[in-house]
């Protein structure tokens, strides 16, 4: 899995190149940031998440010279976002975790703490793909812990007791979606309770 590692970046290094130079001789979309997150969130094909790979690093790149920290960690995240989708867990780690680096830079804030609740979750979902349940589990808790409303605290839970269920710790997903289950109808959303009563089934 090591050797993966540098082998998957050094493609994608490749992969993105002809798109800067390609890049240099294109004006970018007026409004640019939300043309490029639409790839991201929706994108139509693989070139389309190593377009946006290159605007998010332009972007981080321009956003620590302006010492714009806050802009640098959400740029960090989409990049993050993206690898993931490429399938290079071990760059969209290292992603996140300097962006959580950025942040511990920055005064206690709202934005500091939905960020860092959010690359918490991203890291869950990266180290379940990677099958290190344990550290899924641990970063789940993280972004749990930092949660502000009881939808995330579902949703965490959720995501707790399904690399729980991975992990074969099948006594301790169960007893973990029967509570959410039970938390999920006093909460009344439709999806939280579907998504809970299908994680049941699979236990």
């Amino acid at each position: 899995m090591d050797i993966l590692k540098p082998v998957l970046s050094f493609i994608l290094f490749f992969m993105v190149s002809p798109l800067v130079q390609a890049g240099k001789l294109q004006q970018e979309p007026i409004d640019s940031t939300h043309y490029y997150y639409n790839k991201v969130i929706k994108p139509n094909s693989k070139s389309d998440l190593l377009q946006a790979f290159v605007f998010y690093r332009n972007q981080k790149d321009r956003s620590l010279k302006r010492a714009d920290t806050l802009e640098a960690v959400y740029s960090l995240r989409q990049l993050a976002i993206i690898q993931k989708k490429l399938g290079i867990l071990y760059d969209s780690e290292s992603s996140a975790i300097e962006a959580l680096g950025l942040l511990e830079q920055l005064p206690t804030s709202r934005e500091r703490r939905e960020s860092k609740a959010g690359i918490y979750n991203h890291l869950g979902r990266v180290y379940s793909e990677m099958q290190d349940y344990a550290n899924a589990i641990a970063y789940y808790k993280k972004a749990l812990a930092l949660a502000d409303s009881k939808l995330q605290e579902l949703v965490l839970g959720n995501n707790i007791a399904f690399a729980q269920l991975q992990a074969d710790s099948l006594d301790v997903a169960l007893e973990m979606f029967s509570s959410l289950y039970q938390e999920s109808l006093v909460y009344q959303d439709s999806v939280i309770i579907a998504r809970t009563l299908n994680n049941l089934g699979l236990v």
